[in-house]
């Protein structure tokens, strides 16, 4: 655990989220004026003590990934990525009531991790889209990261986060649909897609959407045989990590809660594949007839 010293979480004041400073945009530093900034009053359980981060162990956190120097784009398939994202879940231990606050993730991005959202999103005149600082969860560029961490992670296993990070598409479609928030289909749309071999960008796109059509007809909640994981790893969710555990070569442990089935797995996983086969046969016999 680090001795440094621990900070109340805070969120950006409305009024920011429409109004990131130039300097941000350009990768630099800004301060937060105080007046724009709130404390968020918000315990793990009924009658705790507020939940705070170590200011110090986050901003090593985003240094420490630029450091390693990855392309982080398709050539490696953004390796960045693929290394922050478990290890923002299991530095920033906040409830989900204060991970769907966007207010919350704006002042994360522009109080730590704007190095990284400009050294990611940059586009060719060297300045980053707003949204990437004060946009919803999955279009903000630090939120998107700690959001797969905690939708992918099967309990203390977050191997599916990488497996969906490998690409953009992948984590498009495993995590910014209907399906998306129930854990087990997110987990088997990402191990499907990224299969051997992985699927097509274009057949990813008719899977996600054909998937989504099914839904009315096809719970997927009742299809995967899951048992809604209410528990609740107060140890790790109150807990805190070192910096030595936090980059070390493997990733580190999520919380114990949230496992999903090997069954649930299995089932969803058989889903999608089916699925993927009847858009490849439809697509077959199409061609066929135009032959």
């Amino acid at each position: 655990m680090s001795t440094f010293a621990l900070e109340q979480l805070k969120h950006v004041k409305s009024d920011m989220l429409g109004l990131v400073p130039p300097e941000l945009l350009e990768g630099r530093e800004y301060s937060i004026p105080g007046d724009k900034v709130e404390l968020i009053h918000e315990s793990h359980e009924r009658g705790g003590d507020a939940v705070t981060l170590d200011p110090t162990l986050l901003t090593a956190l985003f240094r420490e990934g630029l450091d390693k120097g990855f392309a982080n784009s398709e050539s490696d398939h953004y390796a960045l990525d693929r290394w922050l994202a478990p290890r923002l879940h299991a530095a920033l231990r906040v409830p989900r009531r204060v991970a769907s606050d966007r207010r919350f993730w704006a002042w994360v991005a522009m109080r730590f991790g704007y190095e990284y959202v400009f050294a990611r999103f940059k586009d060719s005149d060297e300045s980053v889209t707003p949204w990437r600082f004060t946009g919803d969860l999955l279009r903000n560029g630090v939120s998107r990261l700690w959001w797969a961490a905690e939708m992918l992670r099967n309990g203390s296993d977050y191997s599916a986060v990488d497996l969906c990070l490998r690409r953009v598409v992948t984590a498009q479609y495993a995590l910014e649909l209907k399906y998306s928030w129930f854990r087990p289909a997110a987990i088997a749309f990402a191990t499907v897609a990224e299969g051997k071999p992985p699927l097509s960008s274009d057949l990813m796109t008719k899977l996600s959407k054909r998937a989504n059509a099914y839904l009315p007809i096809m719970p997927l909640e009742a299809m995967g045989y899951y048992d809604s994981d209410d528990s609740f790893d107060a140890v790790w969710w109150t807990g805190a990590i070192s910096q030595e555990e936090l980059f070390s070569v493997d990733d580190p442990e999520g919380p114990s809660d949230g496992v999903v089935s090997g069954e649930a797995l299995a089932t969803l996983g058989e889903f999608f594949t089916q699925v993927a086969e009847e858009i490849r046969l439809a697509e077959e016999d199409a061609t066929e007839k135009q032959a």
